[in-house]
């Protein structure tokens, strides 16, 4: 390669000698830029020069040596293609030669990764996730086996992640709690938008996962898909609830990839809520009419039960009426509760209720803590212990363990209002929720 001042134009050209190894990274360089030392010193310059490459110290392979002039083919063509490649291999080689000896080896794109890449780029900008997360898997699968293609892998799996980033769901419409059996009014129902340079626009088509409370489990799902309409809203109609609970109903993209890092990304956006709409699935009793009896004993603050009175069993009662529970009434089996033995607790009803009484709801009620703060005013914890007993099926149906701490200005009205607190407000949304 030398350097020509040309009088003709009047600046400095680049012209190829016969042999071609000089330019062999010319490719690199940009074309048709002339050099502007020299101009206007009125005389000839032909000393020659080292390209690029050569300052960096790369050889030329054995076929660009031989091959013609590749300004002779035109950008695009078969022979700029081969000589570019032949480029990218010798440049590879020669970086390797002065790297240490356990990394000195080409490293080869697979097959097909190009056009995956393309596809996924194609697919987020159409917000197609189900193109972009098949041709991600395809990514993944060929690169996952080769550490040397980590950086690969991470890139892409980063575009699905500032894609999924910019989705939001917005939860449309949420029916009002039913009564088991009855199905709920209307549907759950979201709208899924994504933010495109500025502008919310509707993701269409989009598959989605629905997980509902299955009964009688509570903490089970049952799965069912469905596709977001044209304006990004996909609406489920629930199964008519078959037993009592406070549950969630979930909405969420139904992403499927076998990448376990970003497999756990998508995960922990759905279950913070961030990728996911969390509706209340809420589903009271349908046995209300069951023939009930409320057994409760209470301790004072000295640990002993109190026999003279039925505080906490009063203050359950009058609730649950109100919630409409019928057929319910008190006893006392103070004896039996103090003693802590639960069978002969049920014995004792099972003979005193013969058939008249269903549903037996007993425990206790007792003060863990009683203590005067700083202020002088007192604060007392009440922990109750309940339960529910079927008769009919002899099995015990319920039962939960319910703490409070209240605070007053005396240590009896402290007592008091952590006693009515838990019986006549937390344990009745308890029962009614889960009987």
């Amino acid at each position: 390669m030398y350097r020509v001042l040309c009088f003709s134009c009047m600046c400095l050209c680049f012209v190829s000698c016969t042999s071609l190894s000089g330019i062999k990274y010319l490719a690199a360089e940009p074309r048709g830029i002339f050099l502007s030392r020299g101009i206007g010193l009125g005389f000839n310059t032909m000393e020659p020069i080292k390209t690029a490459a050569e300052q960096r110290g790369i050889k030329p392979s054995p076929r660009i040596n031989n091959r013609q002039n590749p300004f002779l083919y035109g950008a695009g063509s078969a022979e700029d293609s081969a000589f570019r490649n032949d480029i990218y291999l010798a440049q590879r080689k020669n970086s390797q030669d002065t790297a240490p000896a356990e990394t000195r080896q080409i490293k080869k794109i697979p097959a097909g990764y190009e056009q995956y890449a393309v596809l996924l780029n194609d697919s987020l900008a159409l917000f197609d996730y189900e193109g972009a997360f098949s041709a991600y898997n395809e990514i993944f699968s060929l690169l996952q086996n080769d550490a040397s293609f980590r950086k690969e892998i991470d890139e892409n799996r980063n575009k699905i992640i500032r894609s999924l980033d910019l989705l939001s769901i917005e939860a449309v419409s949420s029916p009002d709690e039913t009564i088991a059996g009855r199905a709920f009014k209307k549907d759950f129902s979201v709208k899924i938008s994504a933010e495109n340079d500025g502008t919310v626009l509707p993701v269409a088509g989009l598959l989605c996962a629905v997980s509902c409370p299955a009964n009688p489990e509570p903490s089970g799902a049952a799965a069912k898909q469905l596709k977001t309409d044209g304006s990004g809203v996909v609406s489920f109609s629930a199964p008519v609830p078959a037993f009592s609970g406070k549950n969630n109903l979930v909405i969420f993209p139904a992403f499927e990839t076998s990448d376990p890092v970003l497999s756990d990304y998508i995960n922990k956006k759905i279950e913070s809520g961030t990728l996911s709409a969390i509706f209340p699935h809420i589903v009271a009793t349908n046995k209300k009419s069951i023939s009930t009896s409320i057994s409760i004993l209470d301790y004072d603050r000295n640990g002993k039960p109190v026999l003279n009175s039925n505080v906490s069993s009063t203050a359950l009662l009058m609730p649950l009426v109100q919630k409409g529970f019928s057929r319910i009434g008190m006893a006392d089996f103070p004896g039996q509760l103090a003693s802590g033995d639960e069978d002969a607790l049920i014995r004792a009803a099972a003979a005193q209720f013969g058939t008249g009484v269903q549903r037996l709801i007993y425990g206790t009620v007792k003060l863990t803590d009683i203590s005067q703060a700083e202020d002088t005013s007192w604060n007392c914890t009440a922990v109750a212990n309940i339960s529910v007993w079927d008769f009919t099926s002899a099995v015990k149906t319920f039962e939960t363990v319910i703490d409070y701490t209240a605070t007053a200005k005396t240590a009896n009205a402290a007592i008091d209002l952590a006693r009515k607190k838990i019986s006549g407000e937390m344990l009745p949304e308890e029962l009614l929720y889960n009987l």
